[in-house]
């Protein structure tokens, strides 16, 4: 893994081919560069690469931009599945990787005061994830630590077609750590905004939490002072 590693732009072609997808480079140079087409049985997979912890390029900036490269191309029906693919290296490489997933779920902290409880809350706030329009069915994250290479893989469940992406061979690989938030809030270790809920800011978010899960009081833990709802007005 060392040579891909030290060549970002290679990495999802590397691990894609070793997974023994016939991988492609689209020529996409009218929109915002290259883009990697793979196929893997009956699943077609739209791969748009980014490379995670350059100099002077927010975590922020990155992921916006990765999205809408994908968008850009998405109309022209290369594939029947789309993908973020992150590479992340450098200093403090499992940081960056933490806040990207942060970025693609909008995920905050969530503490419940009657059970003494922190969750993570997937698509409290402005997530990457969230636009419906983008058609982004989940994310890779390859991240090259001090001692270890991890691959995480973020399932949109927002997106229409995510569950087709959990079911495909991208996802059954050897190693491969799944992100599934519809999985979490099954067994009860996460919360999970619905895709048709109400957005607002902060403390409607929070409100909506506590009414969907019979909370009291909840609190986000992820602002510089931690913030509970407050209680309706009228």
């Amino acid at each position: 893994m060392t040579e891909v590693l030290t060549n970002p732009a290679s990495t999802a072609f590397s691990v894609l081919k070793g997974w023994d997808a016939d991988v492609q480079v689209l020529d996409t140079s009218e929109f915002h560069g290259p883009l990697l087409r793979a196929v893997l049985g009956d699943y077609q997979l739209l791969v748009a690469q980014a490379f995670v912890g350059q100099p002077q390029i927010s975590d922020e900036i990155c992921v916006a931009r990765a999205a809408e490269h994908l968008h850009s191309v998405t109309c022209l029906h290369y594939a029947n599945l789309s993908l973020l693919w992150f590479t992340v290296g450098g200093a403090a490489a499992a940081a960056h990787a933490q806040k990207i997933v942060e970025l693609l779920f909008g995920s905050a902290r969530i503490f419940d005061k009657r059970s003494k409880v922190m969750k993570p809350c997937y698509f409290f706030g402005g997530p990457a994830f969230g636009n419906p329009t983008l058609e982004i069915d989940g994310a890779m994250i390859v991240c090259a630590g001090d001692a270890a290479v991890s691959m995480q893989l973020c399932l949109n469940t927002w997106s229409r077609r995510w569950r087709v992406l959990r079911d495909s061979p991208y996802a059954t690989q050897k190693g491969l750590r799944i992100t599934d938030p519809e999985a979490e809030e099954a067994r009860a270790a996460a919360y999970l905004v619905d895709a048709h809920a109400p957005r607002g800011d902060a403390a409607t978010m929070l409100r909506y939490v506590e009414d969907k899960y019979e909370l009291e009081r909840a609190m986000n833990m992820d602002t510089n002072i931690a913030s509970a709802a407050s209680p309706p007005t009228g």
